[in-house]
């Protein structure tokens, strides 16, 4: 007789090995991973009575530091920013190139060291799929109504009534996360774009004494060293489009128009 087959998070498994990973893998935000509970032992994380021994989560990496052995990021999702620590070390991830604003897929666990919480990274993954992250929306959705709806579930069987509304609920969900995964990747990117453009125009004003204007190589090192220099080309280009910054010299010089 065939083995029978679990799907669980896009993979399939046999009960014995699905056994052994039920429970086991939640998807989480940022919030949820800094409102979760910890409790004694100081190595156990909980969500509304939920064990989080391991977790997933997806975001765009906005700072990278790789000065020690353990590299650290700054990964931020929909409900606010999140530290992510991974060995320095490990060559799989190291493999993917992890650059600022790659929006990532993060698998590990909780971690808290001296009142600090971050996710200790197992595997990173850098996501361009708009389907995957709409998956994920999903799932996490999903799963904040599952743990959410445990005590009514407990106290009363479910009636017919119930799981019709209960369908209804979820098929709203999956029809806004998709409608509004372009719009939130879309409006993330203007948000990059204009954050860059100010710390560009202010780096490039507080030069705004020196006769020969500031270095381009100087500009990229002030606002973000770890930013690729094609981003900041773009920021300066487009504050020249609007009058608000000139070249001098090599075009390699600028300085902020008088007014």
């Amino acid at each position: 007789m065939e083995k029978n087959k679990i799907f669980h998070h896009g993979f399939s498994h046999d009960n014995k090995t699905f056994s052994s990973l039920e429970g086991a893998i939640s998807p989480v935000n940022s919030k949820s991973v800094l409102k979760a509970t910890v409790l004694s032992d100081r190595a156990t994380f909980q969500i509304r009575n939920h064990c989080l021994s391991r977790v997933y989560m997806m975001g765009n990496i906005r700072s990278i530091d790789r000065r020690h052995v353990i590299h650290e990021l700054i990964v931020e999702d929909e409900s606010g920013y999140i530290f992510v620590r991974f060995n320095g070390s490990d060559t799989k991830i190291q493999n993917q190139d992890l650059q600022i604003n790659a929006y990532v897929k993060i698998h590990g666990h909780i971690c808290e060291e001296f009142e600090s919480r971050f996710v200790m990274a197992e595997n990173i993954k850098i996501i361009t799929d708009h389907n995957e992250i709409t998956y994920f929306g999903l799932e996490l959705i999903l799963f904040f109504l599952e743990k959410g709806n445990v005590k009514e579930n407990k106290s009363r069987p479910l009636s017919e009534a119930d799981s019709s509304r209960s369908t209804k609920k979820i098929k709203t969900s999956v029809f806004k996360v998709e409608s509004n995964a372009s719009k939130e990747i879309a409006k993330r990117l203007q948000y990059q774009n204009e954050n860059l453009f100010k710390r560009v125009f202010s780096c490039i004003a507080n030069f705004g004494c020196i006769i020969e204007g500031v270095h381009f190589s100087q500009i990229h090192s002030l606002v973000d060293e770890n930013c690729d220099p094609s981003a900041i080309k773009v920021a300066i280009d487009a504050l020249m489009e609007k009058g608000m910054v000139y070249s001098i010299y090599d075009d390699f010089h600028f300085r902020v128009t008088s007014n």
